[in-house]
């Protein structure tokens, strides 16, 4: 932790006691439009050679893109930049779980639109999710396409090449706000192939058309898709031109964000199912010229046959998304659109869709361990609002997951980071408290 900033004048004392205890710097005073005021001295060592911050200096905290920092204005325009909002909150997190022993957990993006892809890459280590199906909804012609692909409406094909033409368009510009980013390393871009409920997109009169054709229980996921000729073939051709057209341009300008491309398997329950999908996949690869080193395959693991099943999926795939929504509605049996059920719940141990329950963690824990007994280099992450829990991200670390994948907004991929942080820190502070209490503030 690179320093505290306080607003309120009172008890400095016990500002004083944390710079003491954990050795951080400590800044007292009043914000005005942007600047500090400082009402206290603080420790300018912490701040590097050079940077001397005095009793009344008025600092300015920049948190702009472009700069990022901390000035004084006594000090001029060439004064040291502090780059702490950058850098603290996220080191800082990721020192609350080495202190415990535990590996960090990465905070990924879950693209709902196309729109939030451009700002994932400040702040998010990689996209855990990209919805495609949600893509689709917010395109009226790939709605329609997509209602004549359910009901066998699309003798002509005509359909599936809008609904094709409509995802490339889509992806492209996806690809294309990520490279307007600052980004290091590998980035990884988990997309899920299309799992769009039919209950979404037709009525009453056609879902009943719907299940003449083909049986409810395989209207989810990767069932559906497989059954429905040429749809999943289809949309990975789209993702991978899309992708083939950002490497292209990554050749052109190598500072664009190094993405690699993972497709997601969803509501998997086989391993025929992978198969078939990574079948398509290389053949969608070899097409668009994108090596087969260039991408890989996931699975979403949402369903409980899936999850007795892990053995023999995990050596197939790069990454398991545990789906936290699907997998709770099976284990509990409390569907999500039960306001009562989930009402009363909320008031014994807490909404079963905010945090994680013990019966849920226990099977992420088994199937993180299944799976990396059967495949040792595979990533297991979590996708859900239970990941915004403190204690369900505590838990989820505690049983060595890899990342989590949230919404991307500020809360989600600054706050909440700097929540955890906060928390061990006064966590730690409190228990140095009581192992010193001669030396805590009154």
């Amino acid at each position: 932790m690179a320093g505290i900033v306080s607003l309120d004048e009172t008890n400095i004392e016990h500002l004083f006691e944390f710079a003491t205890a954990f050795d951080v710097t400590v800044l007292v005073g009043s914000i005005s439009g942007g600047v500090l005021e400082l009402k206290a001295p603080v420790n300018p060592r912490l701040f590097g050679e050079g940077f001397e911050i005095k009793r009344g200096d008025e600092l300015t905290l920049d948190a702009s893109a472009s700069g990022r920092g901390l000035y004084s204005k006594r000090l001029g325009v060439q004064e040291k930049e502090l780059d702490w909002y950058v850098n603290c909150i996220p080191d800082a997190y990721r020192e609350s779980f080495r202190k415990q022993g535990l590996k960090p957990v990465r905070f990924e993006a879950t693209l709902n639109c196309v729109a939030q892809a451009e700002d994932v890459g400040q702040h998010a280590s990689g996209v855990g999710l990209v919805r495609s199906e949600l893509f689709a909804y917010s395109d009226a012609s790939q709605r329609s396409s997509l209602k004549n692909i359910f009901l066998g409406n699309d003798c002509d094909g005509s359909s599936l090449q809008k609904f094709a033409s409509g995802q490339q368009k889509q992806y492209e510009q996806m690809f294309d706000a990520f490279g307007q980013q600052r980004h290091f390393g590998i980035f990884p871009v988990r997309t899920r192939l299309l799992d769009a409920l039919p209950n979404e997109i037709l009525n009453a009169k056609e879902l009943l058309t719907l299940s003449n054709k083909i049986p409810a229980a395989n209207w989810r996921g990767v069932q559906m898709g497989l059954h429905c000729s040429g749809l999943y073939e289809a949309q990975l051709k789209s993702l991978f031109a899309a992708y083939a057209r950002h490497l292209g341009k990554r050749k052109e300008r190598p500072n664009l964000i190094n993405a690699r491309l993972e497709i997601c398997v969803p509501m998997t329950q086989t391993v025929a199912e992978i198969e078939a999908v990574r079948k398509m996949a290389r053949i969608a690869a070899k097409e668009t010229n994108v090596s087969s080193r260039q991408f890989g395959v996931g699975s979403m693991i949402e369903h409980m046959v899936a999850v007795a099943n892990i053995d023999m999926i995990a050596p197939l795939v790069q990454s398991l998304n545990i789906g936290g929504n699907d997998l709770t509605e099976q284990i509990l049996g409390i569907p999500r659109g039960d306001a009562k059920a989930r009402n009363e719940c909320r008031l014994k141990q807490g909404d079963p869709y905010a945090v994680l329950y013990p019966q849920v963690l226990s099977q992420v824990a088994a199937i993180a361990q299944k799976a990396r007994e059967a495949n040792p280099r595979i990533k297991v992450g979590f996708c859900g609002a239970q990941a915004t829990d403190l204690d369900s991200l505590l838990a989820l670390g505690q049983v060595g997951l890899d990342y989590v994948s949230v919404p991307p907004t500020d809360r989600n991929l600054i706050a909440l980071q700097a929540d955890f942080a906060l928390r061990d820190f006064a966590l730690r502070f409190d228990g140095k408290k009581k192992r010193n209490p001669q030396n805590s503030p009154s």
